[in-house]
């Protein structure tokens, strides 16, 4: 969902009557669950809305999903009320939808847990969270466990062998960003790894291939200067330049 467009003043005024009915009971499990059709058909109606601009429109069908049980209901109205600042009501809704299953709630939750907005901080409720979330696949969750053990932020220690974990999910999920960034840990003999030029050629000519242009740059010097262990090659410089024209 796409962020407010009306100002922060204005969007507490349309929340304010609207808060008062977020105080969804908790459901245990996390299972998913299939949304009610009539809700799902509500729920579509607030996201034209929100992409239109009709913010009040908006926040009343997102409020409303929310309350028939629709988890893509809940994670909206709850953006809502975040930007609004009721930050404890917009965790509840979150909450609830991530007991439904849905992993951008778990995530939204993790980020709430860090940063104590609406709830005590907690280091291990968020981590419980930003795993389940990259679990089921949810890419910034997965990214954000990547950094945070490659960079040792965010609470967690510094840590090559999972960093090389959730690198290598980001790029089974197609991330050409990420596969470059693996390419250059071969090269530069990071994350634990030894230096292996053939393997770091492999993943900058897949990242390329995939549309990154630091990528495709560094193929250009490659072929350009003989890098990588490789011969210098006009055809393969003028064929990633072209390539890189055509983005």
């Amino acid at each position: 969902m796409k962020p407010s467009r009306v100002g922060g003043a204005a969007l507490v005024l349309l929340l304010s009557s609207a808060a008062c009915f977020a105080q969804p009971e908790p459901i245990p499990g996390t299972a998913a669950v299939e949304p009610d059709p009539t809700a799902e058909a509500i729920y579509l109606q607030a996201m034209e809305a929100d992409r239109n601009g009709r913010m009040t429109e908006s926040i009343g069908l997102f409020q409303r999903a929310a309350k028939m049980g629709h988890p893509g209901g809940q994670v909206g109205y709850a953006y809502l009320l975040h930007k609004g600042g009721y930050f404890e009501e917009s965790f509840r809704w979150y909450e609830r939808a991530a007991q439904q299953g849905d992993a951008l709630a778990m995530l939204r939750l993790a980020m709430q847990y860090m940063s104590g907005e609406g709830v005590e901080k907690s280091f291990g409720r968020a981590d419980e969270w930003l795993n389940k979330s990259a679990e089921l696949g949810n890419f910034q969750a997965i990214g954000s466990l990547y950094e945070a053990y490659h960079n040792g932020s965010m609470g967690y220690d510094q840590d090559n062998e999972k960093a090389l974990f959730w690198l290598n999910r980001a790029i089974e999920q197609g991330s050409s960003y990420y596969t470059r960034i693996l390419a250059e840990a071969y090269r530069n003999g990071e994350l634990g790894l030894d230096i292996d030029n053939q393997q770091a050629l492999e993943l900058y000519r897949r990242a390329a291939s995939q549309g990154d242009l630091e990528s495709i740059r560094y193929l250009i010097a490659v072929y350009t200067e003989g890098l990588l262990g490789q011969l210098p090659s006009q055809e393969e410089v003028e064929r990633w330049e072209s390539i890189k024209e055509s983005l």
